[in-house]
């Protein structure tokens, strides 16, 4: 027929046969519909239609191979009829829905289903949806958007259940189960296509739309899984928002705003001042960074939401208070006297590595920068500093996060030290010290580079003016001709021999301590009172009542005074202890560490921000040199970039720069802006 060009006579005779035959199997189908035996008989019908289909189309196969592009061919077009005269029906069309949605709800239910037949009628219907362009119209209509509709519906119910019992472990285990339980249903009833649609109405109902009350919940919630440091509990439920659109961006907030809670927390208590509190606060929040951290990587899969969240808490936290650069540096200081004595050179870099971090999450590193300056310059000069290679290290860290000019004065420091210790030996070789009977020590510094105190009024005594006399010759003629030597001996130390009635002591003192001994010499039976010693001393009455503290209360009592009580007043009266005895006989005399009261740190910020002046104007004439002409806002933005390393100005302030290098003729304004 084909070949007689009656092919399409023959194609519609097929479409007419397959529709008869299809008619014939509608009354069998509706009388199964009352007996809910509706899937059986279809799934039936079309294994027998799908037979006799095959057999058609290996009959007609040259029909098929001859036929236009705009008719479909045989199998399809069975395919199509059985659709049409069948399942496209209100009736079978409902029907077929209803009990396959009847399954669905015995399976979420716990009850038996027949998978098989389950699994059956989806396939057929995806086999239904050939014509389609995404294979997957019939089996969408008939099946899919219900089953997602009613599964919505009923998960929506199940998690408003489980929010109202307040219990972040119930809703993990709830969630869990329910995703894993909905693609095992899938992969053993369904087409694999329906997951990937599953998964996503799951995940906005379960998880997406309810993201701010299930973190809040407060019965095993986030905030107590952090407190218990429940690292299994938190990388579950970051698992489960991770899903969610912004989950993890959510999550990460909340905890970055406790973490910020936990380290003020840190700092309201650390209400005393003094290098103990400080060593301790600057600890908790290592430890507190510590803990955090861990929880990154081993609960959060170091994500970089959550990494950015800390991040930006942690600098929160240090700088909150403008104590926290001097604490670190005291931190960093009692490390590096003593606190290395018991530690491997693991623990040790482990510890300045950690030191570093909290750096590096400073604003103001050029307040650190003094702060350390003054630190380290004690160290060198009293001899406690640990070593000169930990030294360095913490030198070398300091200059790859900030580069050469922040640790220029600080490496300064060690080549004086150094220098000094060749010029003190040429002094002694020259046999120059030979005019008096005691050893003399000296440091030679470049005053740029350090952070010595030269406003002290409290010279040295007189017995040490012959040694001062013979090293300035010796430097100032002999070694460098023309240079200029200012003793400032408020960092130096003193050993004294004192004769009391028992034995005689060797005394290691401070200056302070030394130059208010030394003024005993003087033997008098009334004693000296405290305006006495004031003048004979040049000391200031706050630096003598330190020095006379150590020497009437301390460890080693030396002196006494009249009367015996700790309060000091201008009409006291103080001896030397001619009754003092000890086993030992060096003994050396404690001082009152020193700590910065708010007025001395406000003169240390207000000295900050002079030099910060003085550098951003630095910074602006330099970018302005090299881009000649720049609009105002790109410049305060390169200059800020330029500056951040030390500190971060405000744009305020560098508009008064500006203003102030414009009335110096520095720079000027452009004529349109005039």
């Amino acid at each position: 027929m084909v070949l007689h060009k009656k092919g399409a006579e023959l194609y519609n005779g097929v479409r007419t046969l397959v529709m008869e035959h299809l008619q014939g199997r509608e009354m069998m189908l509706k009388a199964a519909i009352p007996q809910m035996n509706f899937l059986t008989c279809i799934n039936r019908t079309f294994d027998e239609h799908h037979e006799i289909m095959v057999k058609i189309r290996d009959v007609l196969l040259y029909l098929d191979r001859q036929h236009s592009e705009s008719r479909l061919q045989i199998y399809e077009l069975g395919l199509q009829i059985f659709h049409e005269q069948l399942i496209s029906q209100v009736q079978f069309h409902d029907q077929f829905q209803s009990e396959l949605m009847a399954m669905v709800r015995k399976e979420r239910n716990g009850d038996r289903t027949d998978r098989p037949l389950f699994k059956a009628s989806t396939t057929k219907l995806r086999t239904l949806s050939i014509n389609d362009p995404g294979g997957r119209k019939v089996y969408e209509d008939v099946f899919e958007s219900k089953f997602l509709q009613e599964t919505i519906n009923y998960y929506e119910r199940e998690i408003k259940e489980v929010l109202r019992s307040n219990n972040a472990e119930t809703l993990l285990n709830r969630v869990e189960h329910s995703l894993a339980e909905e693609a095992k249903l899938v992969e053993a009833c369904m087409d694999k296509s329906t997951l990937k649609p599953l998964t996503k109405a799951l995940e906005k109902h379960l998880i997406t739309d309810n993201v701010d009350t299930i973190l809040e919940l407060e019965v095993c919630g986030l905030i107590k899984m952090i407190n218990n440091n429940n690292v299994a509990g938190l990388k579950r439920l970051f698992l489960m928002l991770k899903r969610a659109d912004d989950g993890v961006t959510k999550l990460s907030d909340k905890i970055g705003a406790h973490l910020i809670r936990e380290g003020k927390e840190l700092l309201d208590n650390a209400s005393e001042e003094g290098t103990k509190t400080a060593i301790k606060l600057v600890n908790e929040v290592l430890a507190l960074k510590e803990k955090y951290d861990k929880l990154l990587t081993e609960a959060f899969d170091n994500d970089g939401t959550c990494r950015r969240a800390f991040y930006s808490a942690y600098t929160s936290i240090v700088n909150t208070t403008q104590v926290f650069p001097e604490y670190l540096s005291l931190f960093i200081d009692d490390r590096l006297k003593r606190g290395c004595k018991d530690m491997s050179e693991a623990e040790i870099e482990e510890v300045f590595d950690k030191s570093i971090n909290l750096f590096r999450l400073l604003s103001e590193k050029d307040i650190f920068e003094r702060y350390y300056k003054v630190h380290l310059s004690k160290r060198l000069l009293t001899n406690k500093a640990s070593s000169d290679d930990t030294e360095r290290g913490i030198l070398t860290r300091l200059k790859q996060e900030c580069g050469t000019s922040f640790t220029y004065k600080l490496e300064g420091m060690f080549k004086d030290i150094q220098l000094s210790t060749s010029i003190v030996d040429d002094f002694k070789s020259r046999r120059l010290d030979q005019g008096y009977k005691f050893d003399l020590g000296v440091r030679v510094l470049t005053s740029v580079f350090w952070a010595t105190d030269r406003t002290a009024t409290c010279g040295l005594p007189k017995e040490l003016n012959p040694a001062v006399d013979a090293f300035t010759k010796f430097y100032c003629e002999t070694k460098h001709q023309g240079r200029t030597l200012n003793w400032y001996p408020t960092t130096a130390s003193l050993d004294l021999e004192g004769r009391f009635e028992k034995r005689k002591y060797i005394i290691l003192a401070s200056q302070y301590q030394g130059v208010t001994l030394v003024t005993f010499n003087a033997i008098t039976t009334a004693g000296f009172s405290f305006q006495d010693l004031v003048d004979k001393t040049g000391m200031s009455e706050l630096e003598l009542k330190r020095a006379l503290t150590c020497l009437i209360f301390g460890k080693f009592k030396l002196l006494v005074k009249q009367p015996a009580s700790k309060k000091f007043d201008e009409n006291d009266r103080f001896f030397v202890n001619d009754a003092f005895s000890s086993k030992f006989t060096r003994i050396k005399i404690q001082q009152i560490a020193s700590k910065e009261v708010a007025s001395e740190r406000t003169i240390t910020r207000s000295r900050v921000e002079t030099d910060r002046r003085y550098q951003i104007e630095a910074c602006i004439v330099r970018v302005m040199k090299a881009r000649q002409t720049l609009n105002h806002n790109d410049l305060v933005v390169e200059v800020i970039k330029q500056l951040s390393a030390r500190f971060t100005p405000t744009p305020q302030l560098l508009k008064k720069r500006i203003e102030h290098l414009i009335d110096r003729d520095y720079m000027a304004r452009a004529e349109t802006n005039r």
